[in-house]
């Protein structure tokens, strides 16, 4: 398996403000659901994995149409509630709009998505918009609560290393996968910000009573 990184833009900036201590924040990892591709100028926080909008199902002006393949809002902000083009959507509390589809583009006030001749004309919703782009939970793999323990951090006179010690799930009543990468991000950092994907390089599977494991994990600071 060929693994190569993709540094999180928002983690740069992050670090340099001093908002991301290797020494003392607790650092996550997820791995991400079949068919994920990770875009480093619109993946940011983890918001923009597991984004929510109208949790609370207050906000009773959003609305579908099936010309527009569109999910729009007067009230709300879809883009502060972390939806991002890619994300794969759950919608419900509507009465015909219970659906997941994947988003195409995203304003402030207006989704259109990807599948057309799904969405159904509808006003005056409450409606939930859920993004989940981490692989289920299942099978010896729980969404959202991998720590990578405490890292190792060592000067090389010129750059710094942070290895994190190995991470593995077993696999117990099925496989776990299949996963195209993983996903690491600062869980103290108040925006959650995401530090870097590791692509595998292709889709990877542990099979039912195997591990599924991450080694010596290390991000370089120059």
């Amino acid at each position: 398996m060929s693994v190569f990184a993709v540094v999180g833009s928002a983690y740069r900036d992050a670090l340099v403000r001093g908002k991301v201590d290797f020494s003392s924040d607790t650092f996550k990892i997820m791995l991400m659901k079949s068919g994920y591709v990770f875009d480093t100028n619109v993946v940011k926080y983890l918001k923009n994995v597991h984004g929510i909008f109208n949790g609370s199902g207050s906000v009773t002006d959003i609305a579908f149409s099936a010309t527009n393949n569109s999910i729009t809002t007067t009230a709300g902000d879809f883009v502060a509630a972390g939806l991002i083009a890619g994300n794969t959507i759950t919608i419900s509390n509507t009465t015909n709009n219970n659906f997941t589809v994947t988003i195409s583009t995203v304003t402030t006030t207006t989704i259109t998505v990807v599948e057309t001749g799904t969405l159904v004309d509808e006003t005056g919703t409450t409606a939930k918009i859920e993004a989940n782009d981490e692989l289920a939970s299942a099978n010896g793999y729980t969404q959202n609560s991998t720590p990578l323990g405490t890292a190792t951090i060592t000067d090389n006179s010129g750059s710094v290393d942070i290895t994190f010690p190995t991470v593995s799930w077993t696999a117990s009543g099925g496989d776990i996968g299949a996963t195209p990468g993983a996903i690491v991000y600062d869980d103290t950092n108040a925006d959650d910000v995401i530090v870097g994907y590791l692509d595998f390089g292709g889709e990877q599977t542990a099979a039912n009573g195997s591990d599924f494991t991450i080694a010596s994990l290390s991000v370089r600071v120059y």
